[in-house]
């Protein structure tokens, strides 16, 4: 059925609820959706029941692992809600849901308090620049203390975090929920106190976005309520204020003042943070992008899930503009030609209502388009510019991949690759140095889903570590001459090269140099002599892997006038080059990681010290909160293990991320028993 009901972007609240694992999220969003009237009874997640966990496996293993977006109507707002998961093991999919939105709405545990995700979700929406606020659920939980989340919060995330509302009871006692700002005039006994204090603290707060309002304030003028109101609003938009607001959506206890809450308080996308155009990579900063209905489209795709029946949907976040199906637009990353996208649909869990357009701050699906991929710009078609892709994390532990069947290798890139499609926490890659395939994801759970979903698409795989993507190079000169004679009865081969080695700056390639006087090698020779020196830089000298950082000057070498040939020059200047390359002091270089660990104060020692002992060196600590970060550089073929190392260490307390940094010498110690087993899986080749 089409929609036609008009719609205005000051109207709409774009909202992703975030947050760890087990916290109640996906209930939460159950009983909102009921309360709009979008459904008509609130499912659960242990019967399956839910519109947000659809897949298979979500229902089987009673866990969020995909993003789901729903939409309804409050009053008059539209909410497009984002219900990300929990796990860390799922994190990528919590991100670029961040990115389609203005709001985090990031839940906690009234019991288990601040997790891991939490510390995670909070940072990743303040490096979004997008407002926040702490949802405390399961406040009718056994053992649920108000002041104890109160003050764990405060630790965690400072004094911008201050109580929207407070709870009347905790535990089985908790009832509901009282406005600290608005407070009603039959205030249950027990909370009077609270709200009086609470109130003072929040006006403060709340009024240093306006100066003239702090000003009248201290001379004890207190804002008209509807000011309040414009100024609380401003003061989230602006992140100066991170409300917290209190839960129990299974008691039904402040479900609907959450409604009133997303519907007065949470910015809308013509107030909240406006995204950045950039029309070149020299463009750093951009341009921000208003949400103006009569602009050109500018969008950006914030998801992408495959459908086993519809196949791809592809999910977009408009920025600017309005987008109807016969809108012409084009993808400038790819440069793909301008194309009509068709029926666009608004979501609503696994189903979908089509819509005739769709305007600023819009969320919108439309299918049939397998080309564009999550972090993708679209635009009008005589626009050039682009929307930055999405910084997602980089995932933790790396498998080597291998069909279980022989032949079955074209199956497995093909199944892995609409897996990689839809999840934002892995990636699927061809090695250029091993040749490998190389799986990665963030946890063995993780691991666990995708040979779920691989299994049920009727592929099997093995998986190994993958071998490490060293690279060789030299630290010295060497210098090599090397001839290669050939008869065999018919036409022989002649050739004789003489070259150099020597070593270049890291980062800086390979170079070839000509310094032949006098002709002693034609230059078409001494071509053929650079495709032979060009064939080990590919294969290596030492252990197989690619040469990298070397100057190879041929500087002379004899021709023959019937016998020498290219194929000849190639064999002395591959040989001439593997000699001199042995002569001048050859190393293993090895990929150096740049990781950040985050945890509690008291693992501080055991991180470091462990960080020590596998080669790392610590590059300094910061505090974030109540929590340590500790910044390193530490070899790759180190922290294989360490997502399940750290979880262990810290009690699951920790958590870190990492980056490619550079490139540095193995030691020898540790170099010659990778020699070594090269080496001896050669001659058995050769054998």
């Amino acid at each position: 059925m089409e929609t036609k009901t008009m719609r205005t972007t000051a109207a709409l609240r774009n909202v992703a609820f975030v947050g760890h694992g087990a916290t109640g999220k996906t209930t939460l969003v159950e009983h909102l959706l009921e309360k709009t009237g979008a459904i008509k009874k609130a499912g659960t997640v242990q019967e399956g029941t839910t519109v947000s966990d659809t897949h298979a496996d979500e229902k089987e293993r009673k866990i969020s692992i995909e993003t789901s977006i729903m939409s309804a109507s409050y009053n008059d707002c539209e909410l497009q809600i984002f219900d990300a998961p929990g796990y860390p093991d799922f994190v990528g999919q919590a991100v670029s849901a961040l990115c389609g939105v203005e709001t985090a709405m990031i839940t906690i545990d009234a019991v288990d308090g601040i997790a891991v995700n939490t510390r995670k979700m909070f940072a990743e929406a303040g490096k979004l620049g997008i407002a926040r606020v702490l949802v405390v659920t399961k406040m009718d939980a056994e053992n649920a203390s108000y002041a104890q989340i109160m003050e764990a919060i405060t630790a965690a995330f400072g004094e911008r975090c201050a109580p929207f509302v407070v709870p009347d009871g905790e535990g089985p006692s908790f009832e509901g929920i009282v406005s600290v700002l608005n407070p009603p005039k039959d205030i249950p006994a027990g909370v009077v106190d609270s709200v009086d204090k609470l109130q003072e603290r929040l006006i403060e707060r709340i009024v240093e976005v306006d100066d003239e309002a702090v000003m009248a304030y201290l001379e004890g003028e207190r804002p008209a309520e509807e000011d309040l109101e414009r100024l609380a609003k401003d003061a989230i938009a602006q992140k100066k204020l991170v409300p917290v607001l209190f839960v129990s959506a299974e008691k039904d206890a402040g479900v609907a003042k959450l409604l009133e809450f997303m519907e007065h308080y949470m910015p809308s996308p013509a107030q909240g943070r406006l995204r950045h155009w950039h029309t070149s990579e020299e463009d750093e900063e951009g341009t921000e992008i208003e949400p103006d209905p009569s602009a050109p489209v500018r969008a950006q795709v914030v998801r992408v899930f495959i459908d086993p029946f519809v196949g791809k949907i592809t999910t977009l976040r408009i920025h600017s503009g309005t987008l109807t199906g016969e809108s012409t637009v084009h993808n400038p990353r790819s440069g793909d030609k301008a194309e009509k996208l068709g029926h666009l649909y608004r979501p609503m869990g696994k189903d979908q209502e089509e819509i005739k357009e769709a305007i600023p701050g819009d969320i919108v699906q439309f299918t049939k388009h397998d080309h564009y991929h999550l972090g993708d710009t679209l635009c009008d078609a005589n626009e050039s510019g682009y929307f930055p892709k999405i910084d997602l994390p980089m995932p933790m532990v790396s498998f080597a991949v291998e069909p279980k069947k022989r032949g079955d290798e074209v199956k497995v890139g093909a199944a892995l690759g609409k897996i990689d499609e839809a999840d934002p926490s892995l990636t699927v890659l061809r090695s250029e140095q091993t040749g490998e395939l190389v799986l990665s994801v963030m946890s063995a759970l993780h691991l666990d889903i995708v040979n779920d979903r691989l299994g049920k698409a009727g592929v099997e795989i093995e998986t190994r570590p993958p071998r490490i993507p060293y690279l060789e190079t030299i630290n010295a000169k060497g210098d090599a001459k090397y001839r290669h004679k050939k008869q065999s009865g018919g036409a022989g081969q002649f050739a004789e090269v003489w070259l150099r080695v020597s070593p270049r700056e890291r980062g800086e390639g390979f170079e070839f140099k000509n310094s032949i006087v006098g002709g002693a090698i034609s230059a078409s020779f001494v071509g053929s002599a650079e495709k032979g020196v060009r064939q080990v830089l590919e294969t290596g000298v030492l252990a197989g892997y690619p040469v990298v950082d070397v100057l190879v000057e041929v500087y002379d070498g004899k021709e023959h006038p019937v016998d020498s040939k290219d194929i000849a020059f190639q064999v002395a200047g591959r040989n001439a080059f593997k000699e001199a390359f042995l002569a001048a002091k050859p190393s293993l270089l090895e990929p150096v990681v740049e990781i950040e660990v985050m945890v509690p104060p008291q693992y501080i020692g055991d991180i470091t010290g462990d960080i020590s002992g596998r080669r790392g060196r610590v590059q300094g600590t910061d505090q974030e909160g109540d929590m340590q970060i500790i910044k390193a550089l530490v070899p790759q073929s180190e922290v294989a293990n360490y997502s399940t190392e750290l979880r262990s260490m810290t009690a699951g307390a920790g958590s870190y991320s990492m980056k490619h940094s550079h490139y540095d010498n193995v030691p020898g110690r540790l170099a010659d028993p990778i020699i070594a087993a090269w080496k001896k899986d050669d001659d058995d080749k050769d054998h």
